[in-house]
């Protein structure tokens, strides 16, 4: 009510969720005219399209949440950040399953968030990754990292 009567209300900041490209109103609502209008522009974003792409938003969103559940370190872990310069944030989660034990779950997350590719040492000496998820083509090449322009990758240290 802040901005009224200027601005009457939400409607123009929200829109409806598409779920099938190709179905009227993108599949949100079966109405002819639902209250919020439809972007034909969303269409390209529907769950059925993101289904059916290995790489959409909405596959990645699974692939990490189901890593976050895989994961202790991700969940409980200790969080330890290794490089944070410029468009680059690289950081170690730990866990152990005993307060006094070994570190069971060991992970390396680095994330570029700038514009242009990145590539920098590997912040973890003599340590080995094996990815579990990557982003435009991140990954661990020996001892560095290539991190492309928004580039994200994931890996067990060893």
């Amino acid at each position: 009510l802040a901005h009224w009567p200027l601005n009457p209300g939400r409607d123009g900041c929200r829109t409806p969720f598409p779920w099938k490209a190709d179905a009227p109103n993108a599949g949100f609502s079966s109405v002819e005219r639902p209250w919020l209008p439809v972007d034909p522009a969303h269409a390209a974003l529907a769950v059925d399209r993101q289904l059916a792409d290995p790489i959409s938003t909405l596959q990645a969103t699974r692939a990490l949440l189901a890593l976050r559940r895989a994961h202790p370190a991700l969940r409980h872990g200790s969080f330890e950040p290794l490089v944070a310069e410029g468009d680059v944030l690289v950081v170690r989660r730990r866990h152990a399953d005993a307060a006094d034990g070994p570190f069971t779950d060991d992970l390396l997350l680095a994330f570029n968030l700038g514009p242009t590719d990145q590539a920098l040492p590997l912040p973890v000496p003599g340590a080995t990754c094996t990815p579990l998820f990557t982003h435009t083509g991140a990954r661990a090449e020996g001892p560095r990292l290539v991190l492309p322009a928004g580039g994200a990758l994931f890996a067990r240290l060893a």
